[in-house]
């Protein structure tokens, strides 16, 4: 996005606060050719209205930039800055549970941040960002998106590759310092399939598996979905900040959301590694998961073998939780190796396991879960693209 552009609809308007995030690290490619940039053919001006409606924004909310938006889309090299959404008041709080995730999100970044700078591994040098936006689009490539990165590098370098390759993205900013959720959607409809990825790791971990794997699964399947968008169903690409401070993006963007226009969300974790699908949490059958069922068995995955649905687990959990309690049916998305299948059950529903999971033998893909050891070079290729078939699946399954 050249930046002038990104200035004029930044001027004045103290909400579209990814112009900023855009302009973090842009120097290596302020001078590149727009001819040199992709795009995507999702509809600019229709994403940002839906979403500033899915916010119960004002009804004057935005105008002005949504009227910039849509000129910005009709000119030919020329991409839209995101809009800024606007949550309602918090009608669903749970003190309660929040102050329960609050104090494990506390104690889950403090502990990691003590025990990997005690048990330093190989420093993991992030490639140039520049590299990276204009390299491969595979999932696997686009991981390394991410990986090594600080919190605020990555945060940044989620909103520099969606205006990059000009995907429109609606912005929502919480917190202090700032933290960024950002989503896209593609396709129409009246019912929205949301698929989450977080975007921050813990301290001292490069976040390669936890979680710029997902990161790059849900950068590619937008593209290959805006090829061709389903037209009875929206599927919302969220991307969220402060997963690993109790799903406080997800929390957050949950209680601005229209939750009743939702078929169901899948949260992506912990994707890069194995050759089976998990999907856990899944405590009720729901209309929602026996099309996910039906997915993965339409592409030859068997279930208790090349699949698996699990109960609740004890103490691990990822951004769904912050839509299941409003009775949204929302499930996590994990890889996982067949042969570590006992071994994994076993860890994840023992909370003694679970809680002293730093001290002793962990399975994969735990071994290096919130560890420094959790490098792109842990990330295993197939199991990338059996994540990505089976999403594909699933979308078209709840269509």
């Amino acid at each position: 996005m050249p930046r002038p552009r990104a200035r004029a609809l930044a001027r004045g308007a103290r909400d579209l606060s990814q112009a900023r995030c855009l302009a973090r690290g842009r120097a290596d490619g302020a001078g590149r050719s727009a001819r040199r940039r992709d795009r995507l053919p999702v509809p600019a001006a229709a994403g940002v209205s839906r979403q500033a409606q899915r916010a119960r924004a004002p009804r004057d909310h935005g105008g002005a930039r949504r009227r910039a938006a849509r000129r910005a889309a009709r000119r030919p090299g020329r991409a839209h800055v995101g809009e800024r959404l606007r949550p309602v008041p918090a009608v669903r709080r749970r003190p309660a549970l929040d102050l329960v995730l609050y104090l494990r999100g506390k104690l889950n970044t403090g502990l990691s941040r003590a025990l990997n700078a005690a048990r330093r591994g190989p420093r993991v040098t992030p490639p140039p960002l520049e590299e990276v936006i204009q390299g491969g689009r595979t999932p696997l490539a686009l991981s390394r998106l991410l990986e090594g990165r600080s919190n605020r590098e990555r945060q940044a370098a989620v909103a520099r590759y969606l205006g990059e390759h000009r995907i429109p993205f609606a912005l929502q900013a919480f917190g202090s310092p700032v933290c960024e959720n950002f989503s896209v959607d593609v396709g129409s409809g009246e019912r929205v399939l949301v698929l989450v990825a977080h975007h921050d790791a813990v301290p001292g971990s490069p976040g390669a598996n936890d979680n710029a794997a997902a990161v790059g699964i849900l950068l590619n399947l937008l593209e290959r979905l805006s090829v061709s968008p389903p037209t009875r169903l929206r599927v919302r690409f969220l991307f969220t900040a402060e997963e690993e401070r109790g799903y406080l993006g997800a929390r957050y963007y949950a209680r601005a959301a229209n939750l009743e226009e939702l078929a169901g969300v899948l949260s992506l974790e912990l994707c890069g590694i194995g050759d089976s699908v998990a999907i856990w949490d899944a405590a009720e059958e729901t209309p929602f998961l026996a099309r996910v069922r039906s997915a993965l068995e339409g592409i030859g995955l068997v279930r208790d073998a090349t699949y698996h649905v699990v109960g609740r687990i004890p103490l691990f959990g990822s951004d769904h939780r912050a839509f299941a309690p409003e009775g949204v049916p929302a499930y996590g998305f994990t890889l996982v190796p067949s042969r570590e299948a006992e071994a994994l059950r076993q860890f994840v529903f023992s909370p003694m396991r679970s809680a002293f999971r730093h001290l002793i033998h962990r399975p994969v893909p735990f071994d290096t879960y919130h560890t420094a050891r959790d490098a792109g070079a842990t990330l295993e290729p197939a199991a990338l693209a059996l994540a990505l078939r089976a999403l594909e699946a699933i979308i078209a399954e709840v269509t």
